[in-house]
């Protein structure tokens, strides 16, 4: 099986990921080990950037009045892009790959960021399934538009479904503040 899942709770903060593997176990692997110590750093450096008025030097701060809220978003960001650098980086023979889903709960809010065609739902007890999140693939026309922007190109398979490369379906990644 290539999915793997990591979580950690400490001081009102719960984070929970969970990768699904392509093409072997190595990418999803190298997520799960990584996501909290890459998230925990990289909070670190979104803390030391941090001015008084809340602003984000270099990173965005979505607008969230609460500072803690603001750097936790830089993080998510920033941790989903080192990570696929220092994958490829260490591991340059590895073909795998994964979706990410990782959600951080806080005592008033939750972030949530993905990558590719996995998506994050809010089960309330009295209401309807609440999505937190949106799948990123080929068929939809704003994903395609970015990964031509990038330089890439996406066709369809023999069945229709568009892939990216030729290859694979999922295109790219989001965060989403509630």
């Amino acid at each position: 099986m290539e999915d793997r899942h990591a979580m950690a709770q400490a001081g009102g903060l719960t984070v929970v990921a969970v990768f699904d593997g392509h093409g072997g176990d190595g990418a999803p692997s190298f997520c799960a080990g990584e996501i909290i110590p890459q998230l925990e750093r990289e909070y670190a450096a979104a803390s030391a950037d941090f001015v008084g008025n809340g602003d984000i030097q270099g990173g965005q701060n979505d607008n969230v009045a609460d500072p803690v809220t603001s750097r936790m978003s830089t993080a998510l960001r920033s941790s989903f892009v080192v990570l696929n650098e220092r994958f490829l980086a260490a591991y340059p023979n590895d073909d795998s790959g994964c979706t990410a889903l990782v959600a951080v709960v806080l005592p008033h809010i939750v972030l949530v960021a993905n990558a590719g065609d996995c998506r994050a739902y809010l089960w309330r007890h009295d209401a309807p399934l609440l999505p937190l999140s949106r799948e990123h693939v080929a068929a939809e026309e704003a994903e395609r538009q970015q990964v031509v922007a990038r330089g890439g190109f996406v066709k369809p398979t023999s069945d229709g479904k568009m892939r990216v490369g030729g290859v694979i379906q999922v295109c790219a990644r989001e965060l989403l503040v509630l």
